[in-house]
């Protein structure tokens, strides 16, 4: 007897679980975690991929196991079954394809991924209806702002600064942690070997290969390079900050029919909500596309953990419409004498040789490289300051936002 009173207690149980996910009684978030539902960013474009971001449909008691998970062994995320269905219930419901999903944690969303069935118009006023969704927007592509190659800069100086003569060699940046969200960083170089703390791949796409993940690709071996190459392998180059600690995740993939580097909002929104939990001092972000509010919600949640994001210079697009966007915590970098009309960016050198996949070197000059050499400067400024002013950080290390500001925060290194 006990017993069949113990399995009808749980069946019950069960039912009002389900009730809860697949009838639309889908509890309101917390008011630290509830995105605003008035701000709406649906995206004048056809797009063939959208967006629907909806509150975390979990119930409090149950969050600790209804979770998605990333399967290395498999290359592959899986989430809940619960949450599986409850996507496919929403998009059921809708009449749409769903082509993914995925939980946000650090912003307390779900987000799905679908194509329009129906008529796009009346199925996006249809989903502002219901409650559990906060807004809809496009999938938005981006690209790793790709510099020059060797080949390419044949005719071209090659780029000095007084910082480069300057920077007490006794900094090397320990003690700092530094993000990068990049494509995938052959970690087997020999001038990178063993100094990758973290790393985690965020990319799901017919672009990934196995061999690409195992060799690395070339953007973000070149960025990783720049920051923490080893200087004492006397094999290639000397990172920046070689004694800083490195977590590299991958949210672009190389494009092998273009050669170009690819990310979209999906694979940055699950690199970004990783980063969050990484307790990182620095955050390099090579890359640019429109403006996109999953990942501006994301950035800003990075800078108010106390993050610096640094990002590179893009020409094509204006600072306050692009991702990331300039806010104060966001450190605008444009290369030398790539750019001499923005006098009112971050200025650093562009032109560095990098590391290549494979334990090759190539040189490469451009924007995506300036981002990085500052970055880096940037750790080695925070492990001065840190070890001069007993680890307090001043007001101004996440007010960064302008040239002015970059320049008085990095002063001090040039005078050391």
């Amino acid at each position: 007897m006990k017993n069949n009173r113990m399995a009808k207690i749980l069946s019950l149980y069960v039912a009002l679980i389900a009730s809860i996910f697949f009838n639309g009684a889908i509890a309101q978030t917390s008011t630290s975690n509830k995105l605003n539902s008035e701000q709406q960013n649906i995206q004048a474009q056809e797009e063939s991929e959208w967006v629907v971001v909806l509150n975390d449909p979990r119930p409090a008691r149950l969050q600790g196991w209804l979770r998605n998970q990333y399967h290395k062994s498999s290359g592959e995320y899986r989430g809940s079954l619960e949450l599986e269905r409850f996507g496919r219930s929403i998009a059921d419901k809708y009449k749409m394809e769903l082509r993914d999903q995925w939980l946000i944690p650090s912003l307390g969303v779900y987000c799905l991924v679908v194509k329009f069935n129906d008529d796009k118009s009346e199925t996006i006023a249809n989903l502002k209806k219901n409650k559990a969704v906060q807004w809809v927007q496009a999938s938005n592509d981006f690209e790793l702002l790709s510099a020059d190659t060797q080949s390419e800069l044949i005719n071209k100086t090659k780029l000095t600064t007084p910082i480069d003569d300057t920077i007490n060699s006794a900094a090397d940046g320990g003690g700092v942690v530094i993000a990068i969200i990049d494509s995938a960083v052959d970690g087997s170089h020999q001038d990178l070997a063993g100094q990758i703390a973290q790393s985690g791949d965020f990319v799901i796409t017919r672009e990934s290969s196995d061999t690409k993940e195992q060799l690395g690709e070339m953007h973000g071996t070149a960025i990783a390079g720049v920051l923490i190459a080893d200087r004492n392998t006397k094999l290639g180059v000397a990172g920046v900050a070689p004694g800083a600690t490195l977590k590299a995740f991958r949210g672009c993939w190389e494009a092998s029919e273009t050669n170009k580097t690819n990310c979209n909002t999906l694979s940055l929104a699950r690199a970004l909500d990783a980063v969050s939990t990484s307790n990182t001092d620095i955050l390099n972000l090579s890359l640019s596309g429109p403006k996109d509010l999953l990942l501006d919600r994301l950035i800003q949640h990075i800078i108010d953990q106390g993050t610096i994001v640094v990002t590179a210079f893009d020409p094509a697009r204006p600072a306050i419409s692009r991702f990331p966007s300039q806010r104060d915590g966001v450190l605008i970098v444009r290369a030398q004498d790539l750019d001499n009309q923005h006098t009112e960016f971050f200025t650093a050198p562009g032109a560095r040789v990098v590391l290549s996949p494979g334990n090759k070197y190539d040189f490469m000059h451009g924007h995506s490289v300036a981002s990085a050499y500052t970055s880096g400067l940037l750790a080695l400024r925070k492990q001065v300051f840190d070890t001069t002013a007993g680890g307090k950080k001043q007001a101004d290390w996440r007010a960064v936002s302008n040239n002015q500001a970059a320049q008085d925060l990095l002063s001090d290194i040039l005078m050391r």
